[in-house]
Formats: structure tokens, C-alpha cells, sequence
């Protein structure tokens, strides 16, 4: 009988030892699974965080701060919508009106219809704004200042949809169908006020998904499989760039001052415009030259307004003269390679695509304005990248072509088919 007790005793035991492990067990599993999924969204919060600051986008916030937790105000939050889907850091030449912080941005989204007259106002401009309205505000921004037309997505699964109006629906179905919030079963919690991390997620998903950010038109690469090795030195990938070319190295002057393409990409991206233009311009002139038209007042003039410095009249009256006596013939472009653009610590250089035939010449040699002596050409289709120095000039928004010779300038450990003669006796 006491035996039957003692059995019966152990069996308990090992059942409620078996209970408090599983209950351990499943407070384990629910702890990691929450310990996981708070590093993840902590780990995405920091990257958002990262590339406000590479964008730019952390200085429209009032405290030039992009951290997460900080709160974030109405007008505020305007401010860094607008100017993110402009792609400015300033708006005065388009609204002047400014009574209280950030007012010029929020007139601004009433001219164009983005936000109604009374919903933000200087009585609460600095109140905290809800989720859904951040998420309403963006979608008629997004469709009013890049003519985007509104997304649709029948299976919507997150939970809270019916808490909201008929328009806010509309908002989040567009937002969702271009991939700027998730569509996951969840609760939106729009109604709540959101910290700088939520907006920082809207920012970048809505600055990459419409390619803002690229002048060229380019396609940003998401394919791990087909990014470059050094992916971290830039602020995006496009796909028409070879791989190799992202991952050529920087011409570096002075290594304390230099400064990648994504370091830069925050001080220079207002002057991509600027940069592709003066570049591609100069090249189109020393790239595209015929001996029967070629004169030294022309020539002249197609240059000067692109690169920064004086030159030496006797260098261009050299150059055409060769043009002439070897009946040179050119015919070519340059493609500026956004957004390899980088501070080498002493100039900024803009990484280059330089492709040119040699229609007709005399001579193999010295093909180019401003070439070394006996530099080489083989081939009549020439087609290299270089890093061209560029010159800016204070209170002036243009940016120049520091003119250098090609073979100085010319990817490092690239074989492209121009060389330099080495002197007889050598």
C-alpha cells in the first residue's frame, strides 16, 4: 500500500516538474521570440536612421536629429515629408510665409492640397502627430509632387482597418501596394502619435521606392546577389553600373579628409545636377572634334564654360593645329556614373564613363586636348572610366571640370588601351 503512495507521490512530482518545464520553456521561447523581434525592428531603426543622415533628411528635422525615439510635431513632420519628395532642404523660393517654425512647409502642403487649412495650424503645429495622418499626408504628396497614380491592394491584412475612414483607407491601400508600409497582421495603431522612427521608415521606404534620390532615371539595385563588394562606401546601387566600377578604388589625396561617396552624398547631392552637366559638357566638347571645322576662338568657347582655371592660349592653338595637320576626327560622350561621386581630401571627383571613336587621324598619338606627349591610343573605339577632378567656385552653384590629362585620371589597374610611349633609350 505504501509502495502504491510512494508511486503515486513520484508520479505527481515528475508532472509538476514536467508542468514548471514546459512553462519555462514557453517563457523562454516567447522571451527570445520578443528579444528577436525588438533587435530586428531596433536593427531597422538604426539603418533608417543611418541613411536619414547619408540623405541629408536628419538636418530638416528641427534638432538636425533622425534618432528614433524623439517625438515628432506636426509641422515637423511636413517639413520632412516635403523636403524629402522635393528634395530640398529649402523651400523659400516657393512659399515665404513663416509666422511660426516650419510654417512655409505646411503653406506650402495647403497651396497643394496635401493638408486641409484647419488640421494644422500655429495654435498646434507643435502638438504630436497621429500615424494615420502621416500616412494620409504622404500618399496625396506622393501622388500630387511626382504624379503618382494611387496603388490598390484587395487582401489587406492588418487587423485595425475598419477604425479608420473611408480616405484613410484609401491612404493605407496605397502605401501598402508600393511597398511603403507592410501589409502584415498586425494593428495599424494609426491614432497614435509616432516617434521619429516611424516617420524615418516612411521617409526612406517612399525616397527609394520612387527613386528620388537618382537624377539619371537609374533603377536602385536591391539584389544582394548583385551588389558590390563595397556596398557600405555608397548612399544607393543602380543596376546599369557594372559592379566593377563601384568596387575600382578611390584616388585619395589625403586620407584624414577623404571622404567615400557616402559620406559625401549628404554635402554634394544638391550639386548632381551641376556635376553631370559641367562634365558631360566639357567631354562633349574635346570628344567631338573635326579638322575641317576646328578654330582656336571655337574651340575655346565650347570649353570655357566648363572647366575653372586659366589655360594657356598657346595650348589650344597647339591642339588645333594638330587637329588639322593629322586630320583628327572625334566623335563621342561622357556619362557621368551617379553616385560615384567622392572627396579625394583635396577635390571632389566624379566617376566617368568616356566612350569615343576615332572617325579619322593621322597619328595614333596624343588624340586628345590636354594629353601627356606620346600618349597612345589603340584601337579607333575607345571606351574607359576615369575620375574626373571638379573645380568649385564660391557663391556660384555650377560646378567645373578641373582639366587634367586623361591618362592621370583614368581608373587604377585598368588596361583601356591608352598608354604612354616610353622614350627611346629607356
Amino acid at each position: 500500500m505504501k509502495e502504491k503512495k510512494t508511486n503515486k507521490t513520484r508520479n505527481t512530482k515528475k508532472m509538476i516538474l514536467l508542468a514548471v518545464i514546459a512553462v519555462v520553456v514557453i517563457a523562454l521561447v516567447v522571451f527570445a521570440t520578443i528579444f528577436l523581434l525588438t533587435f530586428k525592428e531596433r536593427q531597422t531603426e538604426k539603418l533608417n536612421e543611418e541613411k536619414m543622415n547619408t540623405y541629408g533628411f536628419n538636418k530638416l528635422y528641427d534638432n538636425t536629429s533622425a534618432k528614433s525615439t524623439e517625438k515628432v510635431t506636426k509641422s515637423e513632420a511636413i517639413k520632412v515629408m516635403i523636403g524629402m519628395l522635393l528634395d530640398k532642404a529649402d523651400i523659400s523660393d516657393m512659399a515665404t510665409t513663416e509666422t511660426y517654425s516650419n510654417e512655409k512647409w505646411v503653406v506650402y502642403a495647403k497651396d497643394k492640397n496635401i493638408v486641409s487649412n484647419n488640421e494644422i495650424t500655429a495654435e498646434n503645429e507643435t502638438q504630436g502627430i497621429a500615424y494615420i495622418d502621416v500616412i494620409r499626408y504622404l500618399s496625396k504628396a506622393k501622388n500630387t509632387l511626382l504624379d503618382e497614380t494611387y496603388g490598390k491592394v484587395k487582401d489587406v491584412k492588418i487587423k485595425d482597418m475598419e477604425a479608420y475612414s473611408d480616405v484613410e483607407q484609401k491612404a493605407v491601400r496605397d502605401l501598402l501596394a508600393n511597398g511603403i508600409i507592410k501589409n502584415t497582421s498586425t494593428k495599424l495603431n494609426g491614432n497614435k502619435d509616432i516617434t521619429k522612427g516611424k516617420l524615418n521608415e516612411l521617409i526612406i521606404n517612399a525616397y527609394e521606392k520612387y527613386n528620388i534620390t537618382d537624377i539619371t532615371g537609374g533603377v536602385i539595385e536591391t539584389d544582394e546577389n548583385n551588389l558590390p563588394s563595397n556596398k557600405a562606401d555608397y548612399p544607393y546601387i543602380l543596376k546599369d553600373i557594372p559592379k566593377e566600377i563601384y568596387e575600382a578604388q578611390f584616388t585619395v589625396d589625403t586620407v584624414d579628409k577623404a571622404k567615400n561617396p557616402k559620406e559625401a552624398y549628404g554635402l554634394i547631392k544638391n550639386k548632381y545636377a551641376a556635376i553631370k552637366s559641367g562634365v558631360e559638357n566639357y567631354y562633349k566638347a574635346i570628344l567631338n572634334v573635326d579638322y575641317n571645322t576646328i578654330t582656336e576662338e571655337g574651340f575655346k568657347n565650347q570649353i570655357n564654360d566648363f572647366i575653372v582655371g586659366l589655360y594657356d592660349d598657346n595650348t589650344v592653338k597647339e591642339y588645333v593645329e594638330y587637329v588639322k595637320s593629322n586630320k583628327i576626327q572625334l566623335a563621342g560622350k561622357a556619362t557621368v556614373q551617379l553616385p560615384i561621386v567622392y572627396y579625394n581630401g583635396f577635390s571632389y571627383r566624379a566617376r566617368t564613363k568616356i566612350e569615343f571613336e576615332i572617325k579619322n587621324s593621322d597619328t595614333d598619338k596624343n588624340i586628345l586636348f590636354m594629353d601627356i606627349a606620346d600618349t597612345k591610343y589603340e584601337g579607333n573605339t575607345i571606351t574607359c572610366y576615369a575620375d574626373v577632378a571638379l573645380g568649385l567656385v564660391f557663391n556660384n552653384d555650377n560646378v567645373y571640370v578641373n582639366q587634367k590629362p586623361l591618362l592621370n585620371i583614368l581608373l587604377k589597374d585598368k588596361n583601356y588601351g591608352i598608354n604612354l610611349l616610353e622614350s627611346e633609350g629607356k
